[in-house]
């Protein structure tokens, strides 16, 4: 239990010093912990009901990406396969098209099986660029998030 606490309080802002001091042998521990946290919080965001997403890449006045996009990263920098294709297949289709824009950059599916899971989205998607905000179709808002994203 004391490992779980340590962890959780580790996640806030990355391992603290205090944490790293325990000794350079339980560092990668640490740091894979501190990984597989972020990565179960930000799939845990993303698959929520009651969350708000939005796909984009540069959103809101400032062109921050919206929090949906770095939720997402964090489970592609991660190497969370298995997330990404659960979250493919959750309620929310902005959900679901993060999860193939995930797999994608993983490189674990093909541009062909990409399109198909976008084929298969039903339900308008919320998206978004700089201050405009709108509903597109699954491939719409994916593709709006490519010309962005390259």
């Amino acid at each position: 239990m004391l490992g779980f606490v340590l962890l959780v309080t580790a996640c806030q802002d990355g391992p603290s010093p205090d944490l790293m001091s325990v000794g350079p042998q339980l560092e990668p521990f640490i740091r894979a912990a501190h990984t597989t946290a972020l990565a179960r919080i930000a799939y845990d965001r993303l698959s929520s009901p009651n969350a708000r997403l939005m796909v984009g890449w540069r959103c809101y006045y400032a062109g921050h990406a919206p929090p949906s996009r770095n939720e997402t990263r964090v489970l592609v920098d991660a190497g969370r396969a298995d997330l990404l294709r659960q979250l493919a297949s959750a309620p929310a289709p902005e959900a679901r098209v993060y999860g193939a824009i995930g797999l994608r950059e993983l490189g674990v599916i093909d541009s062909k099986t990409y399109a198909t899971m976008l084929s298969d989205i039903e339900g308008p998607v919320q998206t978004c660029s700089g201050c405009i905000f709108w509903t597109a179709n699954a491939k719409e808002a994916a593709a709006a998030h490519d010309e962005w994203f390259n």
